[in-house]
């Protein structure tokens, strides 16, 4: 071969090298590695299959030139089936009738000048395939992709050299198929590093999701938060995507940036896996371990027990006012299981509670049960005097707890380039445009845009969440007048909140995630 040209083929293979180890993308790598073997060698057509754990052979991509023909897995057009070949058939025997076969279970590069005088191999397929199309195949070369345990893990199959200057075709040559086996070795280590860095994404997600289902477990009111926050996040960012007219027209989130928005939204709750379950589903005022309504039950009881004790004694000592006693002894009961019924209304959680329930159970507390203890300890009218859900000042401070420790849990992990950003998205979704939010007190413009876009999804979840121990399900109306209020009041973002509304981002997401009786616009 021309020394010149030679030098001029190896520079190539170097060329492709430094390509393969640059691409990202599975399938573009794919198609660059047979491109390339087909470049070195001038063939017309080629195959790549991958080896499975199954230990059988997967047609992944398929040029042919002379036919204008290129397909990769998970296209349509198909000019012969694509079912997957068994490297060993029933008796566990290897089936080297198929050349690609033999190549794998042998280890070893194939080179045939003319498939159609080869002999101690099947070409059936090859035949029926030059049949339909119309094509002959002809010059083969096969050889066998491994990593760098040895392991093979492809096979790349060219058809068809063609002599440069004549275009007639030729056999593969020894250089040809020297420069496709070390193409093969580079073509390899592209490949299993793609392996690994997939490997290592598809464990990260597991984990992620792991933490997710943790927190589900713990918290089953709460925990299907964690995975509808992410669905409003990613509505919103394609909504920021499709802006052609408005604030975000020129604003575009690249894929990597998406990624991270939606793994930041799966974690940002992850810090509640330190939070007392007590306090992440304490469903009325007065649950502790357990809900001591039932204490306050036991007194209203006694009380009862003790206007009866009185009217037993009256009818013993022949009262003469007996028939009077009794009378306002039914009354008193009557007073006493109203007051048991609001008592129980006053333990549920509520958007806001009336001014002047606050003020009866202030009353309430004065009084005294049968054995002349407070109706109410000083503990239980503080938590029954909570005028919003179910929390008091201090275990809301340990919910808000749980964004410093999703933080302090998030920061430490060494995250790839495209994720390096979680951390201080997931961490910021409590923060308020005012600077009013915690756990940093941030502004609307010290919060990256992700992290208002989180902020949003946050709140608009807990809104319409169907399943929250103390209140109904709230219709997406009210939910929108809400949030409109908070974007007045510079709790969340206008700008992002006036897309979601106009996109009508939270009518796809009500429409597939939300009951019915909640979807009450159009």
């Amino acid at each position: 071969m021309d020394p010149v040209l030679l030098l001029r083929r190896i520079e190539k293979l170097n060329e492709i090298g430094i390509a393969l180890s640059a691409e990202k993308d599975k399938s573009r790598l794919l198609a660059q590695i047979l491109e390339a073997a087909k470049e070195l060698t001038g063939a017309d057509a080629g195959t790549l299959y991958s080896v499975t754990p199954e230990k059988m052979l997967r047609f992944e991509i398929i040029r042919n030139d002379t036919l204008k023909f290129a397909w990769a897995r998970g296209d349509l057009n198909m000019l012969f089936p694509t079912e997957d070949i068994a490297l060993f058939n029933d008796k566990f025997q290897p089936n080297d009738q198929m050349v690609v076969v033999y190549a794998v279970t042998h280890d070893k590069a194939v080179n045939i000048p003319d498939a159609y005088d080869a002999a101690g191999f099947d070409f059936s397929g090859t035949r029926k395939f030059d049949q339909k199309s119309g094509y002959r195949s002809q010059s083969l070369l096969t050889v066998p992709l491994k990593n760098h345990e040895g392991e093979i893990i492809a096979i790349l199959q060219l058809i068809n050299a063609k002599d440069p200057a004549t275009g007639v075709i030729v056999p593969f040559s020894e250089m040809d198929q020297y420069l496709v086996e070390s193409l093969s070795s580079q073509a390899a280590v592209a490949l299993t590093n793609q392996a690994l860095i997939e490997g290592l994404l598809k464990m990260f997600e597991a984990f992620v999701k792991v933490l997710a289902d943790a927190i589900d477990e713990k918290s089953p009111v709460t925990g299907r938060h964690c995975k509808r926050v992410p669905v409003i996040a990613m509505e919103l960012a394609r909504a920021i995507n499709e802006d052609r007219q408005g604030r975000f027209k020129e604003t575009q989130l690249n894929h990597d940036e998406l990624y991270e928005l939606e793994i930041a939204a799966l974690l940002h709750d992850c810090g509640k896996i330190v939070t007392p379950v007590n306090v992440v589903e304490k469903a009325t005022k007065l649950e502790g371990i357990w809900d001591r309504i039932e204490l306050v039950d036991m007194r209203l009881e006694a009380l009862k027990q003790k206007e009866r004790a009185d009217a037993l004694e009256a009818i013993c000592s022949a009262d003469p006012a007996l028939k009077g006693k009794i009378a306002a002894i039914r009354d008193r009961e009557k007073d006493i299981e109203e007051l048991k019924n609001f008592l129980h209304d006053c333990n549920r959680g509520r958007e806001l509670m009336p001014a002047e329930w606050l003020e009866r159970l202030k009353e309430i507390a004065k009084k005294r049960d049968g054995e002349n203890n407070p109706l109410l300890s000083s503990e239980e009218l503080h938590k029954l005097l909570v005028a919003h859900g179910t929390l008091t000042d201090e275990e809301r401070k340990v919910i808000e707890n749980h964004v410093s420790m999703t933080i302090k849990m998030l920061t430490p992990i060494p995250y790839p380039k495209n994720l390096r950003h979680v951390p201080e998205i997931a961490g910021s979704h409590h923060e308020r445009m005012d600077g009013k939010g915690y756990p940093k007190g941030l502004t609307r413009f010290q919060m990256s845009l992700r992290a208002r876009i989180l902020a949003i999804a946050d709140i608009f979840e807990a809104l319409t969440a169907p399943d929250r121990p103390y209140k109904q399900p709230m219709p997406l109306s009210k939910a929108l007048a809400i949030m409109e209020d908070l974007k007045k009041e510079g709790h969340i973002d206008p700008d992002l909140w006036d897309l979601f509304v106009r996109s009508k981002a939270y009518l796809k997401y009500g429409k597939e995630h939300l009951s019915p009786q909640q979807v009450d616009l159009d």
